[in-house]
């Protein structure tokens, strides 16, 4: 499954009360880092080969921050693929500045479902709108059938979005979500179509 998404522009603004003053808090791009938890983003995957409800402690942290390519990776050891290292679901798992790289069972010996996951943390509490823009970046490689952006806050589904393999227009929206102080939104890029 050779495809990367881009879930750009993610940008949480707060609602503000109308005494208050709205602004952005977290942008995925402009805050990118190669740092895990910098300025409230983290960056990692979820094994949801099994099929069971995501469930947001599930969620491993990339381990190699890949500074020549600017993203971020697992190593072989950290990635599951009984009995041993997941070197081949490996392959292409990454998140980066403008997008990412799921896993999913392929004939290039992958065997797992791995989704690539872009994780904010809120500091703030009250209402937040998410703007997203969803769609493929690379339109020129065919390979695979599509994926599924998700959204979730505190593992709440809160947006699933399927977009075909050639479509580089994507879907953009924006949602808006209550979070607590501590609130976990999960970005998520899964192999699989709806």
């Amino acid at each position: 499954m050779r495809l990367s998404l881009r879930m750009t522009a993610i940008v949480l603004i707060a609602v503000a009360a109308p005494h208050a003053r709205a602004g952005i808090i977290a942008d995925s791009i402009a805050d990118f880092s190669l740092v895990q938890g910098q300025d409230g983003w983290s960056y990692g995957f979820y094994d949801e080969t099994d099929g069971a409800p995501y469930n947001p402690a599930g969620f491993t942290q990339f381990d190699v921050a890949n500074a020549p390519d600017n993203n971020w990776k697992a190593s072989d050891a950290l990635v599951p693929s009984p009995p041993g290292p997941g070197e081949e679901n490996n392959t292409f798992l990454s998140i980066n500045a403008v997008g990412g790289h799921p896993t999913g069972v392929d004939i290039d010996g992958q065997d797992r479902i791995l989704w690539a996951i872009r994780r904010f943390q809120s500091s703030l509490a009250g209402p937040v709108s998410i703007a997203y823009d969803i769609h493929k970046l690379n339109t020129t490689n065919l390979n695979g059938g599509g994926i599924t952006g998700r959204i979730f806050v505190d593992g709440v589904e809160k947006l699933t979005q399927f977009i075909a393999n050639a479509d580089g227009t994507g879907v953009q929206g924006v949602l808006t979500v209550p979070v607590s102080v501590g609130s976990l939104i999960d970005f998520v890029i899964d192999p699989l179509g709806v």
